[in-house]
């Protein structure tokens, strides 16, 4: 496990001499997700245990319990918006999914929720994959012939 720099929060500000710490701590990742100290986790104030923590050159990604026994995986960029000060915004769909792959989820099944106005916490550029523990009714599959979707 290679130790990680893994900051900032959304609510401090960047010295040119962390930015630059910080930036030299990207350039020990490759390509692919590498698992980390677990004590490089962030956690915040939420309370939550983090259980495992992975870093790329462009990605960071930490699993977490929820009080509710059910694990999520939150992914961010590695790069940071220097206006903002906070992490760049913008992972794809099939980024999303890759690191998900490569943190060693690539077989189960995930989720992200869109909660409505009066519940929306958006507090950094983070996004979260809720781990399940089997196929939800509502999935698509591909049928096992022709590649086509079953909505079934």
């Amino acid at each position: 496990m290679k130790p990680g720099i893994c900051f900032p929060g959304s609510d401090r500000l960047l010295t040119r001499e962390l930015l630059r710490r910080y930036r030299d701590d990207c350039r020990l990742f490759g390509d692919h997700m590498a698992e980390i100290e677990v004590k490089s986790c962030r956690v915040y104030d939420s309370g939550q245990t983090c259980l495992g923590a992975w870093r790329s050159k462009r990605f960071y990604a930490g699993l977490y319990e929820e009080p509710n026994g059910s694990m999520r995986l939150s992914v961010n960029r590695t790069e940071i918006d220097l206006k903002t000060g906070n992490w760049k915004d913008g992972i794809t769909w099939d980024e999303l999914n890759t690191v998900k792959e490569q943190c060693g989820f690539g077989r189960v099944w995930a989720v992200e929720v869109f909660p409505p106005a009066s519940h929306l916490v958006n507090v950094a550029n983070i996004r979260h994959l809720f781990l399940l523990t089997g196929r939800p009714d509502y999935a698509w599959t591909k049928k096992k012939t022709k590649g086509e979707i079953n909505a079934s």
